[in-house]
């Protein structure tokens, strides 16, 4: 009767108010760490459970509610037991049989995330233990080669802080895991104590206060550990200093960044207006050439570097939606998370190149259409322009983002290469923006020809006309043909997986393979027919129709494969129907709908880059059709991109490329030959901040990966892997063991 008048007593109360504590829910979700969700916790899932047992009871029409036990519930049978009605039984039963679960999972939750904080708290000893021991060899320099090897010492330096800062982030985000998950099996046993009349919260203290999440013995004696060897290392011997330089504001250069940003745009802004100006006036075509209108020969250096420009404005863009949305886009592509430019620097850098590219398209139009005279040939500002791109792009000095540079042209450099080498998803990725790119591969060729043969110079030249009528489809073809080589490589290298799914390799190279039909009839046409589309009969000849249907093919094929495989969604069991299970951008649900849309129209776009010209009439002049193509196709490969990298991190995508239980740290102490020190570990990220902390769920797999055996094979296959699996095998021994020594066999009677 108490239990029952505690319980009715509340009815006035809101009973998800009692039950949600949203504040806490919302916390909960919010500081997991995206790569550990698994790994929590299912504070939902339980949450749920409680409120159905309370409904179940609150359900139960009996003026009093005793356990079957007790004495007194009702009449008694013939060996003393309670006699209930049948249907009031069956209530009953349902009682305790959600009580159990729920009594299950609470303990089945609390193994899990403990055996992996104890698995983890392993890992990262043996981690520290090397970092100490490179530590000792350093200091060891200094000691004895401070002068024969100085630059050596300090590089070794930055390595070393590096590293133990990031290791000292780390180990804060697993002690943030423990308390975290202690904090929600706490409330979960209060409000079930609240909200049901079963106590439980009594019983498990037991279990709870001896596991290794309450006061996490292990953890904060790794943090000690490296506090005290950052200290002697850098901060000769103080621990304050040291606390203070580990947990400073790292990237605390953002505010210069702004302001160099805000400079380049208010700079921008007059360029674009007088652009504008030029065009509106219509004064741009009034040239001082003659007899030939070389406008529209120096239109594609500027649709060129135009287009690079957006697409460093862009990928800014997408760098800001995944921080924002923590999502780990350097594990994901394989950056060094050190040194991985973070939005405002990529910001800072567009910024940059549009003011040149405005700077010098106004003074060679105004230049040209005689608003002002600069007293120097207006060929020299796209000639300009051009060699201050590539003069930047190929710079060899520490200038300009130089490692962010170098991997770019290491990357496409790879692309070119791919039947013949390791196929990375960084090299899948950089072959589908390449694919967006025909017309700017194009627009380089012709830069390259209208420069290299002096038709800037000649105004009654037209050199470059006819090297157009070959390069171009060839040009066209090749970022498809490279695509297409690198899913048949990764289909090869897959040759031992016997499953289904790994012939979607050769289904993606098919896609490409209808592409080559739409640059081939589009060149035919365009090159072997001489009629015009203004005479319907005779322009519909068997090129233009075949053209036709490979541009309808191709484009659907494309559309489909979008949606359904880079993207992941199309799945109408889901809960979120029709698109998936898991979504990033779940506040913004609209942008799915906007992609799968826009998309569709899109794609067309795309076909008319890989195409000469257009398979039907539109009235609108080719040079203008060109940067409308150009523009519409960049900026639908990098709205793609934002969901194609999301589906990548959920892990509902290809594998292929990272199969492995952890993720490698972001930074090398030494390499020495040792296979311990390729220990990894799942915590590591971009750790500019604790926001950041998010790796990829994907990473949580059953197999070990090793960067540096051959494409595809498998790690735990070879002599080291096999070191590597034992040692993660120890350390989940280790994890159970040390459960077993803290959950005694007292309070597992209770529980039980």
């Amino acid at each position: 009767s108490r239990v029952h008048d505690q319980v009715h007593t509340k009815e006035s109360r809101p009973l998800m108010q009692l039950l949600t504590s949203s504040k806490f829910k919302e916390q909960f979700r919010y500081n997991q760490v995206a790569n550990w969700k698994d790994r929590y916790i299912d504070y939902p899932t339980i949450l749920h459970l409680i409120l159905r047992l309370s409904k179940t009871f609150r359900d139960l029409h009996t003026p009093t509610f005793t356990e079957p036990e007790s004495p007194g519930y009702g009449a008694s049978d013939e060996e003393g037991r309670p006699m209930v009605p049948v249907e009031e039984n069956r209530r009953l039963a349902v009682v305790y049989e959600m009580e159990n679960e729920i009594t299950r999972m609470l303990r089945a939750e609390l193994d899990k995330a403990q055996g992996f904080f104890l698995q983890q708290v392993h890992a990262f000893e043996v981690r520290l233990g090397h970092i100490a021991e490179e530590a000792d060899r350093l200091q060891h320099m200094k000691e004895h080669e401070a002068d024969t090897q100085a630059r050596t010492i300090q590089k070794a330096d930055k390595v070393l802080e590096r590293s133990l800062t990031h290791m000292y982030r780390q180990l804060m985000m697993l002690d943030n895991f423990a308390q975290l998950n202690y904090t929600a099996f706490t409330k979960l046993l209060e409000k079930h104590d609240e909200m049901t009349p079963f106590k439980k919260k009594a019983k498990f203290d037991a279990l709870l206060h001896a596991s290794a999440l309450h006061k996490r013995p292990l953890i904060k004696q790794l943090i000690t550990r490296t506090e005290t060897l950052f200290a002697n290392s850098f901060s000769e011997g103080s621990l304050s200093r040291a606390k203070a330089k580990l947990w400073q504001r790292q990237h605390d250069d953002w505010d210069w960044d702004a302001l160099h940003i805000g400079l380049f745009v208010g700079m921008a802004v007059p360029l674009a207006a007088f652009l504008l100006l030029f065009f509106i006036g219509g004064k741009v075509e009034d040239l001082k050439y003659t007899p030939i209108d070389k406008s529209q020969y120096v239109l594609p250096v500027y649709r060129l570097f135009g287009i690079i420009t957006l697409a460093c404005w862009l990928w800014g863009f997408n760098v800001f939606v995944w921080h924002k949305s923590r999502i780990n886009h350097s594990y994901i592509f394989g950056f060094d998370p050190s040194s991985t430019l973070r939005f405002h620097r990529i910001f800072k850098m567009a910024a940059f190149l549009t003011v040149l590219w405005l700077l010098s398209f106004v003074c060679y139009l105004g230049d040209s259409g005689a608003h002002f005279d600069l007293g120097i040939p207006v060929e020299t500002w796209p000639l300009a322009l051009a060699l201050t791109f590539l003069c930047m792009f190929f710079c060899p000095f520490n200038f300009f983002h130089r490692s962010s540079r170098l991997l770019l042209m290491k990357t496409i450099l790879s692309v070119i290469v791919s039947p013949f080498g390791r196929v990375t998803f960084l090299d899948f990725y950089v072959g589908d923006v390449l694919t967006s790119m025909v017309k700017s591969l194009v627009d380089f060729q012709y830069t390259v020809c209208f420069y290299t043969t002096g038709d800037f110079i000649d105004s009654v030249s037209d050199a470059c006309n006819t090297p157009n009528k070959v390069l171009p489809p060839i040009l066209s073809f090749l970022p498809l043909f490279w695509r297409m080589m690198q899913c048949i490589r990764i289909f090869i290298d897959t040759k031992r997986i016997h499953h289904v799914w790994r012939w979607k390799h050769m289904a993606n190279a098919l896609k490409y393979l209808v592409g080559f039909g739409v640059i081939l009839f589009s060149s035919l046409h365009e090159n072997l027919t001489t009629v015009s589309y203004s005479d319907p009969d005779a322009a519909w000849d068997w090129y233009r129709v075949m053209w036709v249907f490979f541009f309808v093919i191709s484009t659907l094929y494309t559309y489909t494969w979008d949606i359904l495989m880079d993207w992941g969604l199309g799945q109408w069991s889901s809960k979120n129907y029709p698109l998936r299970d898991e979504l990033f951008y779940s506040r913004h649900r609209w942008f799915y709908y906007y992609c799968i849309v826009s998309n569709f129209f899109f794609r067309f776009f795309w076909t008319l880059t890989i195409s000469k010209a257009v398979p039907v009439e539109t009235h609108i002049s080719s040079s203008l059709l060109g940067w409308i193509a150009a523009t519409v196709e960049i900026v639908r490969r990098f709205t793609w991109s934002l969901v194609r990298i999301e589906n990548e991190y959920l892990g509902t995508s290809d594998t292929t490329f990272r199969d492995s239980d952890f993720i490698p740290l972001p930074f090398s102490v030494n390499k020495v030959s040792r296979p311990a020190q390729n220990l990894e570990l799942s915590a590591s990220a971009d750790l500019d901040s604790a926001d950041d902390f998010s790796p990829s769920p994907s990473s949580l797999k059953s197999s070990w990966y090793n960067e540096t055996m051959p494409a595809h094979e498998s790690f735990s296959d070879s002599e080291e892997g096999a070191k590597f699996a034992s040692a993660g095998e120890v350390a989940t021994i280790r994890a159970r063991t040390i459960w077993n020594e803290h959950a005694s066999n007292e309070s597992d009677a209770i529980i039980n």
